[in-house]
C-alpha cells in the first residue's frame, strides 16, 4: 500500500479552510469565527510523493489515481463504500484518535443531506437536529466506522464539515438543541475538518 503523510498546506490551506465555512450555517459560521481568532494550521493526508502544488488545487478529484489506496474499502458488515471513500476511513480513524486524547470532547458532523424531520432518532441514535438542520454527534466511544459512515454520508463534495469541540451541546429527550448551544458548542472547535479534492479527501485545521 502507499503510505499515506501529513502534509501542511499553510496559508493556502487557512483559506479553502475561510472559504468551505463561508455563509452555511450557525455552526460554520461559529467555526469559521473560531478559524479567523485562533492560530492554526492546515494540513492534508495523502499518497506519499504527491506535489505540494498538486494538494493545493483543492477542488480537484483523482488523488488516489495510479495508487493501491484507490480500493474499494469495506467498513465492518456494511455494503463496500466508494473507492473515493478511502481517505474518509482514514479521516474518521484520526479524528476519533484524537478524541481519546481530550476524553470529554465530541465530535460534531454537519450534514447538509437529510432535513431533521425526516430522521427517525431510535434508528439514527449520533444524530440531532437545530431547527430543521441535522447535524451528528460522536464521542470517544463511538467506533471509527461509525464516524466514517458519517463523513461518508454527509459529504456533498461541495461540503463537507466535522469537527472536534470542547463543549458538548445540549440534548433535549427528542435529541433537538438551540442554534445558540451549537454555537457555543463550535466556538469551542480544536479540530476542524473539511472535505476537499471533489470529495475524495479532507483538510484539517488544528489549533495551535
Amino acid at each position: 500500500m502507499t503510505d499515506l503523510v501529513f502534509t501542511d498546506l499553510g496559508a493556502a490551506g487557512v483559506d479553502y479552510v475561510r472559504e468551505h465555512l463561508l455563509g452555511a450555517n450557525v455552526f460554520c459560521t461559529a467555526l469559521l469565527a473560531v478559524v479567523e481568532a485562533a492560530p492554526g494550521k492546515v494540513t492534508t493526508l495523502a499518497p506519499q510523493g504527491v506535489s505540494r502544488e498538486r494538494l493545493l488545487r483543492f477542488d480537484e478529484g483523482g488523488l488516489l489515481d495510479g495508487t493501491e489506496n484507490n480500493r474499494v474499502v469495506r467498513i465492518e458488515d456494511r455494503s463496500p463504500v466508494e473507492t473515493e471513500s478511502k481517505l474518509k476511513v482514514e479521516q474518521a480513524a484520526y479524528l476519533v484518535s484524537m478524541l481519546r486524547t481530550v476524553p470529554d470532547a465530541v465530535c460534531i458532523v454537519d450534514d447538509f443531506n437529510p432535513s431533521w424531520s425526516d430522521i427517525d432518532i431510535n434508528a439514527d441514535p449520533n444524530a440531532f437536529g437545530v431547527g430543521d438542520e441535522v447535524y451528528r454527534l460522536f464521542t470517544m466511544n463511538d467506533a471509527p466506522p461509525e464516524l466514517a459512515q458519517a463523513l461518508i454520508a454527509s459529504d456533498t463534495a461541495w461540503h463537507g464539515v466535522a469537527a472536534l469541540c470542547a463543549e458538548t451541546p445540549d440534548l433535549d429527550a427528542v435529541r433537538e438543541t438551540s442554534a445558540e448551544d451549537l454555537e457555543r458548542a463550535a466556538l469551542s472547535a480544536f479540530i476542524i475538518t473539511c472535505t476537499a479534492y471533489d470529495g475524495e479527501g479532507f483538510v484539517i485545521w488544528r489549533r495551535t
